[in-house]
């Protein structure tokens, strides 16, 4: 039986979708110019593609990538969400999705959650690029702070 049929299609979704709403609350926790904005979500998929070549103990990350590279939906968050609310979407997301982890598969909960915690670090680390380029690095108080809520989100602070 694989991971996936330990939970029903929305909890799935809820689970696959997290990779992305951990770099979400990392994008949505600044204001970032549109092109830092667009390296901020290649980072996210770099992450994940990084994290499969990787990342093989792991029986869930590998159901999740392999669901991204058939690219099922993600959920959208209407344009016209402020980045706070964003900010907070993407953080519930998070936590469900840890919440439902933690209780289905246990074994498999500290590997999913360093991986989601790799995905919100190195997004974090492209905007601290971009920002050092862009504005002097102004952005980089944001991030740590973001770290944070994801790692609350996940159980981990």
């Amino acid at each position: 039986m694989g991971i996936r049929a330990h939970f029903s299609d929305q909890e799935w979704r809820q689970i696959y979708e997290a990779p992305v709403f951990a770099g979400l609350v990392m994008i949505t926790a600044k204001r970032s110019a549109p092109v830092q904005a667009v390296q901020e979500m290649f980072a996210v998929s770099h992450a994940i593609i990084k994290t499969d070549q990787r990342v093989h103990s792991s029986e869930l990350i590998g159901e999740i990538v392999e669901a991204i590279k058939q690219r099922e939906r993600y959920e959208k968050i209407a344009p016209s969400t402020s980045l706070g609310d964003a900010h907070a979407k993407a953080l519930e997301h998070i936590r469900a999705a840890a919440s439902l982890v933690d209780s289905r598969l246990p074994s498999e909960s500290a590997s999913f959650k360093r991986w989601l915690i790799s995905i919100g670090q190195l997004v974090a680390d492209t905007a601290q690029q971009g920002s050092t380029r862009e504005r002097g690095g102004a952005t980089a108080l944001a991030e740590p702070s973001a770290l944070r809520d994801l790692r609350r989100a996940l159980g981990l602070a």
